[in-house]
């Protein structure tokens, strides 16, 4: 990014190649370390590392990069962000990153997805457990993300004062740890996934007050959706390696992390269509209940944990 000339095909490039190769080094690839690690406690861990302290570590660099631009450019700038790659999180990554030894202690047989041993990514696909997990999680996520890129206009279609907007797009970034956190909590503790259904009601609660446009509604209503979406997006890793195992969870979690991906991109340009169409956000708006009401009524039905066999889990 440092060399950029001005070429616009340089910069797409670039940025194609950066894509995929963060992801490489992201939540995929740290999501079947941590779960090696801990088992009772995987869903608080698996929150803190990629959840809070992503976002807690995104801020602060926003910040280092602010200020390291305005102090010796964003040419520069570039090549110290690279530097402390190669630098700090390489070497750290390369004596420190690994896996835990793969062993089951009998306490933990019981234990609802301990199994070390995982199910193979083609019965992992074609599981009702995959396809559950993941319809109820990018439909949450869908909508979540369509509202909040859309906000301001449709704040500004309902009277909304543009302070008010502020704040509560404030409120739906910050809350996103703490929420990732209680859901990973609630996650370790409720041996049935189905009762996790009330996180996924979360967004539903808070589009629905935000419907009544009161300022108070909105900034509540805003906060709650930016704390089930966080918490939500949180658990898919959870979910990935409770029903599936572990030898294969990057494949699995890769593959989900890419539909959940892909469906943050569709929300905002389907509900753009359909303001398009109608010529305001309020026609809408029932689509967006309606696929919050669907995502929770899914993963109300979310089949339960598989148990240890001998070292071997079912789908």
């Amino acid at each position: 990014m440092s060399f950029l000339n001005g070429s616009l095909v340089m910069l797409y490039v670039v940025s194609a190649l950066m894509g995929p190769l963060a992801a490489t080094c992201g939540p995929v690839g740290l999501a079947k370390v941590v779960s090696s690690w801990f088992d009772r406690s995987r869903g608080v861990a698996l929150s803190a590392i990629l959840g809070g302290s992503v976002a807690i570590f995104t801020a602060l660099m926003l910040v280092v990069a602010r200020a390291l631009i305005i102090e010796i450019g964003w040419r520069e700038t570039y090549l110290v962000l690279a530097g402390s790659i190669v630098l700090i999180a390489l070497p750290v990554s390369y004596f420190f990153l690994r896996e835990a030894p793969h062993s089951v202690s009998p306490s933990m047989a019981m234990m609802p997805g301990s199994a070390v041993e995982g199910v193979k990514p083609t019965a992992a696909f074609t599981s009702r457990a995959f396809w559950t997990v993941m319809l109820s999680s990018t439909l949450v996520c869908a909508s979540c993300s369509g509202v909040v890129s859309h906000f301001v206009p449709w704040s500004a279609e309902r009277a909304v004062s543009p302070g008010i907007a502020t704040f509560a797009l404030t409120l739906y970034s910050l809350v996103g740890p703490f929420a990732a956190l209680i859901a990973g909590a609630a996650a370790d503790r409720l041996r049935r996934p189905g009762m996790l259904a009330i996180v996924f009601m979360v967004p539903l609660i808070g589009f629905l007050a935000m419907l009544t446009s009161q300022d108070w509604a909105v900034i509540i209503g805003l906060t709650m959706m930016g704390a089930g979406f966080a918490a939500v997006a949180g658990l898919l890793p959870f979910f990935t390696s409770r029903y599936f195992g572990l030898a294969n969870a990057s494949t699995i979690f890769g593959v989900a992390i890419g539909l959940t991906t892909l469906s943050l991109g569709i929300g905002p340009v389907l509900l753009g269509v359909l303001r398009d169409k109608w010529g305001a956000y309020a026609p809408g708006s029932p689509i967006v209940v309606g696929a919050l009401i669907l995502g929770a009524v899914l993963a109300a039905s979310l089949p339960p944990y598989p148990r240890s066999n001998g070292g071997e889990t079912s789908p």
